[in-house]
């Protein structure tokens, strides 16, 4: 058929990291992927709530020098464009 193999496992693993970057509630995760507790679904996709963060980290510091250096160059700032 031409699809690599892997364990099953793993797509559990992704359905979890993807539907949690969606955003879809921790409850409705759990119940679909049919983890008994909470425990062990967030330690599968915790990794990409750390990828959440990092990302509006990121974007938060951008915004910041973006205003930073406008201030400083006597630009006025556009407020849609952060």
């Amino acid at each position: 058929m031409g699809i690599p193999g892997f364990p099953l496992h793993k797509l559990r693993h992704y359905f979890a990291s993807q539907m949690s970057a969606l955003g879809v509630p921790e409850a409705d995760i759990l119940k679909m992927g049919g983890w008994e507790t909470d425990h062990v679904m967030k330690n599968v996709y915790r990794h990409s709530m750390m990828d959440k963060e990092e990302q509006a980290k990121r974007e938060a510091a951008e915004k910041l020098r973006r205003a930073f250096f406008l201030s400083f160059s006597g630009q006025k700032m556009n407020p849609f464009l952060f």
